[in-house]
């Protein structure tokens, strides 16, 4: 009889070893396919601002100074300069959807967004170009850069304030 006790808490023991080992398992499936998500987000972003980077080539500090002095611009300026602004709005667009990710925290994407759409905003062209993309990004970010634009101090910001591209 004592024997019997003993197998019946060995069976119960064991049961629960595995029902833990499969809710561990079910946690790392869902770590993993949440790093998956991250991670295919991450590359396809990346992969947007590597063209973009590719084709702006040296450009774009001598393109900046040009729109915030409003000199004349060539058709190769108007294109870098678009490729800047893309750049800057892809990187929020990132952080957004980093963040919404299996429900991590990425620092906030308003932080960058604060410093990124004020960039595109503090140039002439940057309000007109910001306008035109409602409807390809997301309708918070939109609201967001229409909050700045209508709270901004008009002023060009130097491209050095930035860092690197």
């Amino acid at each position: 009889m004592k024997l019997e006790k003993i197998n019946s808490w060995l069976q119960v023991i064991a049961g629960f070893g595995v029902i833990t080992g499969l809710l561990l398992v079910s946690i790392e499936l869902r770590q993993s396919h949440n790093n998956f998500e991250v991670e295919l987000a991450t590359s396809d972003f990346n992969g947007i601002l590597d063209v973009r980077m590719a084709l702006i080539g040296d450009d774009a500090s001598s393109t900046w100074d040009r729109a915030c002095n409003n000199e004349p611009f060539s058709s190769r300026d108007r294109i870098v300069l678009g490729f800047l602004f893309e750049i800057f709005l892809v990187e929020v667009m990132k952080s957004q959807a980093l963040e919404s990710v299996g429900g991590r925290d990425f620092s906030s994407w308003r932080l960058l967004a604060r410093a990124n759409i004020g960039r595109i905003l503090s140039l002439p062209q940057g309000e007109a170009w910001f306008r035109a993309r409602d409807g390809t990004m997301s309708p918070q970010i939109f609201e967001f850069g229409i909050e700045l634009l209508n709270s901004r101090t008009p002023g060009c910001t130097d491209l050095t304030d930035f860092g690197e591209l």
